[in-house]
């Protein structure tokens, strides 16, 4: 509700863009949008849930034997009271209902305050061992052997021992020799992340486009172990892949970024006989980019036409700036941009010039490549920078300005004015103030008013 009594610093609070994995969202307007996607590895051996009454217990397990295809306690016991799972680690546990065979069986490796630890076996698997190597080879026939292995079971992974995996590798089992070696570069108390031999792919330095298939062309190498520094600096010049072992498939893959410690990497997926540089020309400069309307722009829109409309004639049309240059192509820079820097913005710049050089980033009403319904948006980063100071610029709220910043992984920010009046990021998709800027016509002047809703600014419209 408006208070006739109060000032007011903005109408609202709104999203930038709708979603936030994509180039094209830091646009005013936008067109086409190339989602980010990614492969994330986990490696999750230990698993938890609350305590709880009428599972069955067990200290052994039969296997298809009792019932074919399922796990069976042997002589199982009924948990009647939670202090009962102090004695359970060790031991075997179904979670079905209170039913004795299941497809899948949980082990007890730990008790914490009110949770339960466990490794989940299925598929007929008994095995409760871990063999880690500090290094493999690679046998030539498809398998792999770890090397130096030591055993571990799954009670001392919970117990700390995780931790002592980080860096290594492990075939999943007992086993010392597999055709899926796995690599656990990092973990956390829940969890680690891996690279396995099964995500081996090949990348090429270019593509070609015929018949409906793209074909990797240059040099092509193969590689699965993203967490080896040798790995991602090849990459930084081999971004095309199938995210396979083929080297032709009917839509490319580019990868842009993987992290300095590469928990997932991120890729947008390109189709119809176009590389990188078509695609971020298309998500970016190209004649048609201004096609859709963001979010912001829409709510500004809204609120021009609803309350603003009789005031057009005192109004400029002036260009707001959104400034979707590159300084720093990053990943995307398919000529050896480094994989683990993110694409940057010129716009965040704390220079005053405030030229805009792409005329499909200048939005007015009269220009056709970026026009506006009416005359009005957001400052620019720049524009708001020239500002001088955070209390000129300070609401006690949040809002957007107009400027994008840059792309992280599948993120992407916009710059907005903090609460003390500091120029920071913000992720496109969360919703903060909308503050809308207009521009008065030359010889128009402020006479008097505080800007409150019973007092506003007033106005020589003698011009």
């Amino acid at each position: 509700p408006l208070n006739g009594n109060s000032n007011y610093s903005q109408f609202g609070t709104l999203q930038f863009n709708q979603s936030h994995n994509s180039l094209s969202y830091v646009g005013y307007m936008y067109n086409t949008s190339y989602p980010i996607f990614q492969i994330t590895q986990y490696y999750i051996s230990i698993t938890y849930d609350n305590l709880n009454t009428n599972w069955y217990y067990s200290d052994t397990i039969d296997y298809g034997n009792i019932v074919a295809n399922q796990y069976t306690l042997t002589n199982p016991q009924l948990i009647s009271n939670l202090s009962d799972y102090g004695e359970l680690i060790g031991k075997y546990v179904l979670s079905n209902g209170g039913n004795t065979s299941n497809t899948e069986v949980n082990y007890i490796v730990g008790i914490n305050e009110s949770l339960i630890y466990y490794k989940t076996l299925r598929n007929g698997d008994l095995n409760l061992i871990i063999n880690v190597g500090d290094s493999y080879t690679d046998n030539g026939n498809g398998t792999y052997t770890i090397n130096n292995p030591t055993e571990i079971t799954y009670i001392d992974w919970y117990n700390g021992l995780r931790l002592g995996v980080e860096d290594k590798y492990i075939c999943d089992g007992a086993s010392a020799t597999c055709s899926n070696l796995i690599h656990i570069f990092y973990c956390t108390n829940s969890f680690c992340y891996k690279w396995e031999t099964n995500t081996k792919y090949k990348y090429g330095q270019n593509v070609s486009y015929s018949n409906g298939l793209y074909t990797l062309t240059g040099d092509i190498v193969e590689e699965w172990d993203f967490a080896l520094e040798e790995v991602q600096d090849s990459l930084s010049t081999h971004h095309y892949t199938c995210l396979s072992n083929s080297t032709s498939c009917s839509n490319i893959n580019y990868v842009f970024y993987i992290p300095p410690n590469p928990l997932m990497y991120s890729y947008i997926q390109l189709s119809g006989e176009l590389g990188i540089s078509e695609a971020i020309d298309n998500m970016l400069y190209s004649d048609n980019v201004n096609t859709n309307d963001s979010v912001i722009k829409k709510g500004i829109d809204e609120w021009y036409k609803r309350y603003m409309i009789s005031y057009t004639i005192y109004l400029e049309d002036t260009v707001f700036c959104n400034d979707r240059s590159l300084s720093d192509l990053g990943g995307f820079n398919p000529l050896g941009g480094s994989i683990e820097d993110n694409p940057v913005f010129n716009a965040k710049s704390s220079n005053a010039n405030l030229s805009c050089s792409n005329i499909t980033d200048k939005f007015t009403i009269s220009n056709a490549k970026a026009k506006l319904t009416y005359p009005v948006s957001l400052l620019s980063w720049r524009e708001s920078n020239i500002l001088g100071n955070n209390n000129v610029r300070k609401t006690g709220e949040e809002y957007w300005l107009l400027s994008p910043n840059d792309l992280r992984g599948d993120y992407v920010f916009v710059t907005r004015v903090k609460n003390d009046g500091s120029l920071y990021e913000l992720l496109v998709s969360n919703s903060i103030g909308m503050r809308p800027v207009i521009s008065l016509k030359p010889g128009i002047e402020y006479t008097h008013g505080d800007g409150s809703m019973a007092n506003p600014y007033r106005l020589n419209d003698d011009f």
